[in-house]
């Protein structure tokens, strides 16, 4: 496959199925979480039901992953939660929204 000349994506010589490299991860833990949907759209997350273990030991939210490692390579955050169950509707903003869209008039 010829690479256009506005394609500025890195030529890896050893591709996998996915097309992520071999040395970076390709999935990560995730969470099945409770929360609450607010009327901005945003769900905010209040209760963690479940922890979905990826086994790789390249993620330090395994129990695989070795306590003594540090690198740099390794995921350090969740991946998308697995479910968010919405326990709660409201028509309100969340915290975040709120301030944005009406905290700096209320100053």
């Amino acid at each position: 496959m010829a690479r256009s000349q506005f394609d500025n994506s890195p030529v890896s010589t050893n591709s996998s199925r996915t097309g992520v490299p071999p040395s970076l991860p390709t999935a990560m833990c995730n969470l099945e979480t409770e929360g609450i949907k607010y009327g901005c759209g945003h769900y905010v997350a209040t209760r963690t039901v479940n922890k979905i273990d990826c086994m790789r030991p390249t993620c330090t939210k395994s129990v695989r992953h070795p306590s003594n490692c540090r690198s740099s390579e390794c995921a350090i955050y969740y991946g998308p939660a697995r479910s968010e169950t919405i326990t709660h509707r409201t028509n309100e903003f969340c915290e975040h929204c709120d301030y944005w869209f009406k905290g700096s008039r209320v100053r």
